[in-house]
């Protein structure tokens, strides 16, 4: 299984290797991969992907300034073997290039490639058993137009009920709202909303919950209902909300509770959200009982808020962390805004809201408490607790503070810890985007 010192805790298996019961191996020898080579058999289950999975051909498509050189960094720690048409893996192609690499050099992140001049040049990517070898520039242009129609076909089936003034945004939304669809199946009978056409093909509440706001925003409130419908058969007897295994995830119980809110909110069906109930009055009494094991030892980091768990998002291991009580935190809101929108007859309405104001008067001490900054000043809190909170990669799985900004009701965009958080993000943005907020740094 992978290593927590791996870039990613999240593949369920790196390989197989099997040795003799009298060869002694180290951990160390296995996540550096020098035991490789004393295995009696080996399985790796990358290399294995690419040698038995059915072909694909993915082509990149360059346009340089005219007549110049062209440099491509190849970043994998794959051990591919120098080739005249580019890169191969034990034999089989990997990648190359049109026109054909003047020159390819091995650097410390993986290879560097140097094209010779050109207006134009093409990348060709093999993944699984390829039988066709990539033909060159001369391919790109149908293979476009194949893809064009595919996109047009799909997009038809469903059309993004939005329009807007500029060509160029109204089809980054209708790509975008393609996905969503593009990526259901029908898993034993119940409708999944996918994050991703491969890797990431699997249900994760929090994610599909992100795909719920969009959905309900365009009136799809009937695919966010089946979607509802989907999790509650990952709800526990205790209340817990548990999909993810085997990581501690303990704010998966807190979205699921958003996500019934969400739906009750949009459709305003009462009577749906009224025979689904118990699972929030479940939900947060598990809540409850989480919050009160924190309390034995008032030295811990997280008293009074809720035991280490795993994060996710860029952030291994199971830390003490605040990702749990932010999403906690929006649970309760969201959960008494409903008793208040659809007139719910709740008993312990009055002991839910004390709950979330002790959560949050504690959530604010501590969270003052690890408040530090980045190298340009900028104040924000880590999503891990204590000193061991680093600044030297501050954004990292800072989605959740986002996520507490919007929908815990515990900040007002005006404090001067959410502004600086989001002036920190601006200080660390590449071509745009905010660097190192998830796996890759």
């Amino acid at each position: 299984h992978p290593s927590g010192a791996g870039a990613d805790p999240n593949p369920f298996l790196s390989g197989i290797w099997v040795f003799d019961v009298d060869v002694p191996v180290s951990i160390e020898e296995i996540v550096d991969g020098s035991a490789r080579r004393i295995a009696r058999h080996t399985i790796d289950a990358g290399n294995d992907w690419h040698a038995y999975r059915p072909g694909r051909v993915d082509i990149q498509r360059i346009t340089p300034p005219e007549g110049a050189p062209v440099m491509v960094d190849v970043i994998t720690q794959r051990r591919l073997d120098v080739t005249p048409y580019g890169l191969a893996l034990e034999g089989r192609p990997f990648l190359e290039t049109d026109p054909i690499a003047e020159r390819i050099d091995a650097t410390p992140q993986g290879f560097r490639l140097y094209l010779p001049a050109t207006s134009e040049a093409t990348l060709a990517v093999y993944h699984g058993s390829v039988t066709k070898r990539f033909e060159g520039r001369s391919s790109v242009a149908a293979s476009q137009a194949q893809i064009a129609e595919v996109w047009q076909t799909y997009r038809k089936a469903h059309s993004l009920p939005l329009s807007v003034p500029e060509p160029s945004l109204q089809h980054q939304l209708a790509v975008n709202w393609d996905n969503v669809y593009r990526m259901v199946d029908q898993v034993d009978g119940n409708r999944h909303y996918h994050i991703g056409p491969s890797v990431y093909r699997g249900l994760w509440i929090g994610d599909a919950t992100k795909t719920a706001r969009a959905m309900v925003m365009l009136a799809d409130t009937a695919g966010v209902r089946q979607l509802t419908e989907t999790m509650r058969q990952y709800v526990l007897p205790s209340g817990q909300f548990k999909l993810m295994v085997p990581h501690t995830l303990y704010r998966e119980t807190a979205i699921y509770v958003r996500l019934l809110a969400l739906y009750a909110q949009h459709s305003g069906n009462a009577d749906w959200l009224l025979a689904r109930w118990p699972d929030v009055q479940r939900a947060i009494a598990f809540m409850e009982d989480l919050n009160a094991t924190t309390f034995e030892d008032p030295s811990t980091l997280y008293y009074g808020l809720f035991p280490p768990g795993f994060t996710d998002g860029g952030l291994a291991g199971v830390n003490p962390e605040y990702s749990s009580t932010l999403y906690a935190l929006g649970a309760l809101h969201v959960a008494l805004r409903a008793i208040d929108q659809f007139q719910i007859d709740e008993p312990r309405a009055q002991a839910w809201q004390s709950f979330r104001d002790r959560l949050a008067a504690r959530y604010a001490e501590a969270r003052d408490r690890d408040q530090i900054t980045d190298r340009f000043g900028n104040a924000f809190v880590p999503m891990k607790m204590g000193p061991n909170g680093s600044s030297d990669r501050p954004t990292m799985a800072q989605w959740a503070v986002l996520e507490g900004v919007n929908y815990s009701g515990v900040y007002r965009g005006d404090e001067p810890i959410v502004q600086s958080t989001l002036s920190m993000f601006d200080a660390h943005r590449s071509q745009g985007l905010v660097r190192g907020v998830g796996w890759l740094e």
